[in-house]
């Protein structure tokens, strides 16, 4: 989820944070900018940011599992997609 760098974002920020105590899985994206509109406004690349995004979620998740077969293999896939356009986010 990514959340505007304002009054309602710090709301859903703290939304957010009350369901990770349940759903460690979700979380919070800060966005580029003061939102994702200023960032593309000022020629910021969105598909870039969430692909990165994207990329380094799905990394994450793929580091902790522990099988293999097709449907991991389309993951992975998706994973490498992800990346090919992504900004490095960290």
């Amino acid at each position: 989820m990514a959340h505007d760098d304002d009054k309602a974002g710090e709301e859903g920020r703290k939304y957010i944070a009350t369901l990770q105590s349940r759903i460690e899985r979700i979380i919070s994206i800060p966005p580029p900018a003061h939102d994702l509109t200023d960032f593309w406004k000022s020629g910021g690349d969105l598909r870039a940011w969430a692909g990165g995004n994207v990329a380094r979620v799905l990394e994450d998740t793929l580091k902790g599992m522990q099988v293999d077969g097709p449907v991991i293999e389309r993951w992975e896939r998706v994973l490498e997609i992800a990346k090919r356009d992504a900004i490095e986010i960290r």
